[in-house]
């Protein structure tokens, strides 16, 4: 079936046609270099799937997105009371995963994945709307696992995934390796 785009959705994504089950949340990611403002919205895990593939294509500079849950509530600030940040590298077939509560990324209770056997052994960066998103060595993991984490992110509400590990995460400015 030929069906228009889906507003939010990468080009030549179409919606959820009952192919698989519809998830009881739904979230919003960030990281389109030519819609800023516009959500790419999720439904389903063929969708986080989706948008992971697109994040991959974005141009440099739009390495990183941020996805939040709808049915999450705010913080007194006003902000989302939870984050996960995913980061992609095609190059490598790896990315990195962020998950922050109440305080924001880089505060206080966030956390990054954590892989011992991960191929970064310094300090890196990765780029939301230009703007560098520094991660921690060893914080880099393979595709697929990051492609199950951000399933369960979605499936859990905005949980923090069990399926990868995690460290305590603060943001420190240093010397980087760019993305």
């Amino acid at each position: 079936m030929n069906l228009p785009d889906r507003p939010g959705l990468p080009a030549g994504r179409q919606p959820n046609l009952g192919d698989e089950p519809t998830m009881p949340y739904t979230a919003e990611a960030y990281y389109r270099a030519d819609q800023p403002d516009q959500p790419v919205i999720i439904t389903s895990t063929a969708d986080m799937d989706a948008m992971i593939d697109d994040l991959l294509t974005q141009p440099p500079g739009h390495t990183f997105a941020t996805v939040y849950i709808r049915e999450r509530p705010f913080s007194p600030a006003g902000f989302p009371d939870h984050e996960l940040g995913i980061g992609v590298d095609a190059r490598t077939g790896t990315g990195v995963l962020i998950h922050s509560g109440p305080n924001g990324r880089g505060a206080r209770g966030s956390y990054v994945s954590h892989n011992l056997a991960g191929r970064r052994a310094d300090r890196h960066a990765y780029h939301h709307f230009h703007l560098e998103q520094v991660v921690p060595a060893r914080s880099d993991v393979p595709l697929d696992d990051l492609r199950r984490a951000a399933r369960e992110f979605l499936a859990t509400g905005g949980s923090r995934p069990d399926t990868v590990q995690w460290q305590q995460y603060v943001d420190r400015r240093g010397p980087t390796t760019g993305r």
